[in-house]
């Protein structure tokens, strides 16, 4: 009777434990635009360019000019696009026996990425060294410690006892 209640209780405390530990797991794919971005350099570049803009090395020997790819890609017409380029047009060729339908997709997404401004960065401060802190007096013409209101001695330092 133990060895059964010892294999239940086994097997629900991995049915519990196993969702949070799968959770912890980093993901082996990066997400679509970054993907989208290898695809398009091994196979999209040469034509329409780094920046797909149509300028690519191969597009100076093409009869018909290579179209800019930006501003044409979004939601709505993805799909079109992808249906495009598994057939071809043009001298362009049919992708349909070499890249996979959501491989192209991650390849327009890529793309309308570049038509997005870029996110502002964080801007750090930078610590130079030369500024003084609004606390701070300045020294005096000697280079020693800021005096006090009246003048008498270093603000960081008493006083002698016995006078002067």
């Amino acid at each position: 009777m133990k060895r059964p209640l010892t294999v239940l209780i086994v097997v629900a405390a991995s049915y519990l434990l196993a969702p949070t530990a799968w959770a912890k797991w980093p993901t082996k794919r990066s997400p679509d635009p970054e993907w989208g971005e290898g695809l398009y350099q091994k196979h999209c570049w040469q034509c329409h360019g780094r920046q797909a803009e149509g300028d690519g090395p191969s597009a100076a020997a093409m009869k018909a000019a290579v179209p800019s790819l930006r501003g044409r890609s979004n939601h709505d017409s993805r799909s079109e696009l992808v249906s495009l380029a598994r057939q071809g047009q043009g001298p362009m060729p049919g992708y349909h026996d070499s890249i996979s339908r959501q491989d192209l997709r991650r390849i327009f997404v890529y793309i309308e990425s570049l038509d997005r401004p870029p996110e502002p960065e964080e801007e750090e401060e930078e610590e130079d060294g030369d500024e003084v802190p609004e606390n701070d007096a300045p020294a005096d013409e000697e280079g020693d410690a800021p005096a006090d209101e009246e003048g008498d001695a270093p603000a960081d330092e008493e006083p002698e006892a016995g006078g002067e």
